[in-house]
């Protein structure tokens, strides 16, 4: 490519960065990658945020069917009554990377696997679109749901 230009590589996107041969510590630092990196480097910087509130940033994760991060009044909140307060309760930064979303074209959590459609699907398909089928829970103990 430098040879097609008179020794220089020129920025694809035309922004007027050269760089003349080799001469790599000539390109300006690219600040998004850089930040990009720090967040890698320190991802205790990039805490999320409460699921629940959305003001106060997270310190629990639920690792039952909630699957979200919260903080430690809305954990409180959410946890103390009924079957919620079972849920298994971790700090945040033990959270897995990715939790599987709903194949069902939106960003709800997976909780089940549809046998007849063989698709993850969450709890709101469970009930509508799969109302009939026959499911397995995919968080906590799998056991077979029958068909209603």
């Amino acid at each position: 490519m430098a040879l097609q230009n008179n020794g220089q590589f020129v920025c694809p996107k035309r922004d007027g960065t050269k760089v003349e041969g080799n001469d790599i510590e000539a390109l300006i630092p690219n600040e998004a990658v850089h930040q990009l990196v720090q967040l890698f480097d320190h991802p205790e910087l990039t805490a999320p945020m409460c699921h629940r509130c959305n003001v106060n940033k997270a310190e629990h994760w639920c690792d039952s069917d909630c699957k979200h991060c919260y903080c430690s009044k809305c954990w409180d909140n959410i946890h103390e009554v009924g079957h919620y307060r079972n849920h298994r309760k971790f700090p945040v930064k033990d959270r897995p990377s990715e939790v599987s979303k709903c194949q069902e074209d939106h960003d709800d959590t997976v909780q089940y696997w549809c046998e007849g459609c063989s698709k993850e699907i969450c709890n709101n398909c469970q009930q509508l679109k799969h109302k009939d089928h026959k499911v397995v829970l995919v968080t906590g103990d799998v056991k077979p749901l029958e068909e209603e």
